[in-house]
């Protein structure tokens, strides 16, 4: 164990992030129960992950993405919106898309090495809608603990994750929105 936490502590917050998200990768699926905070408001919801799709639950707000279109349904709203988010769009939403779009988007460095977990903080290459991303991950599963967007507009989101794990092969649909798990919710198509 003490040769393995040794091993640790020599990498680089790169190889760090590309050893997370190559597991993110291979993983089947992945499921998180967290917490997000954000102008002091917090929701709690979960995630489910399988590649570049995932699916999110809460009680104000459900989205769903196959890897090209998102919908997301409002509570508040009523209505479920049609879209094709961009990578940074994706990255506010799956909390997940952040450790992918390092390799591209980010340039990183470790700010904390300790007590069996890591924090990197990323900061992105092009202006955008995000300013900063302070990320920590468990060293044992490099799966995030926590993660802080902090956005141009000067607000934050903070997300905690509660509970994570691996799971099966999910089908294409669990991906997708079906009109029958909202009957007479208007759709409104934003592409």
């Amino acid at each position: 164990m003490l040769l393995a936490a040794i091993s640790i502590k020599a990498d680089t917050s790169s190889d760090i992030l590309s050893r997370a998200a190559n597991k993110l990768a291979s993983a089947k699926s992945v499921s998180a129960e967290y917490t997000v905070s954000a102008d002091g408001r917090s929701m709690n919801g979960s995630i489910t992950v399988a590649g570049e799709r995932f699916r999110i639950d809460s009680r104000e707000i459900k989205s769903w993405y196959d890897g090209k279109t998102q919908w997301t349904y409002s509570a508040e709203v009523g209505e479920v919106n049609v879209t094709e988010p961009t990578p940074e769009e994706l990255a506010q939403v799956n909390p997940f898309a952040i450790i992918q779009a390092f390799r591209s988007g980010f340039n990183s460095r470790i700010t904390n090495d300790k007590d069996g977990s890591v924090t990197v903080e990323m900061l992105p290459k092009a202006k955008g809608d995000i300013k900063k991303t302070v990320l920590t991950m468990d060293k044992s599963t490099l799966y995030p603990s926590k993660i802080v967007i902090y956005l141009s507009s000067g607000s934050v989101l903070a997300i905690t994750v509660k509970s994570i794990s691996e799971g099966m092969r999910l089908p294409d649909s669990h991906f997708r929105y079906n009109p029958l798990s909202l009957p007479g919710v208007e759709v409104v198509d934003l592409r």
